[in-house]
């Protein structure tokens, strides 16, 4: 006698990050501290893929359990009004692995201050 049933199969729902700074956010200071919340306690471990052009993001954490990223880590020099892009990859205790949306910010422009004192 040979049994035989459906195959079954499903895909996780994607995960819901909150990310900071914001999608989009304009006016970030210079080297923030990147950071997510997930709505899922089954993640292992996270890498964080930064860069400034969207097709070209450097991997710059590898296998970290934090859910932030300071990017004063990074040896890069952050310019004024720059567009910059990062993702994560997560990774479940099963080694399943799937990657986020690139997320964006453009840094603040300089300010510039009167050094000088006025004249009375």
């Amino acid at each position: 006698m040979v049994l035989s049933s459906d195959i079954v199969s499903f895909n996780t729902p994607p995960l819901d990050l909150v990310v900071t700074p914001s999608n989009n956010a304009n006016n970030v200071d210079f080297y923030p501290l990147l950071s997510w919340t997930d709505n899922n306690n089954y993640i292992y471990r996270y890498d964080v893929y930064f860069g400034n052009s969207i097709d070209n993001l450097i991997l710059v954490s590898e296998y970290q359990t934090e859910k932030y990223f300071d990017l004063f880590n990074v040896q890069m020099i952050f310019y004024p009004l720059q567009n910059y892009y990062w993702k994560i990859v997560y990774r479940y205790y099963d080694m399943t692995i799937y990657e986020s949306e690139i997320f964006k910010f453009t840094t603040k422009d300089i300010e510039f201050i009167n050094i000088y004192p006025e004249n009375n």
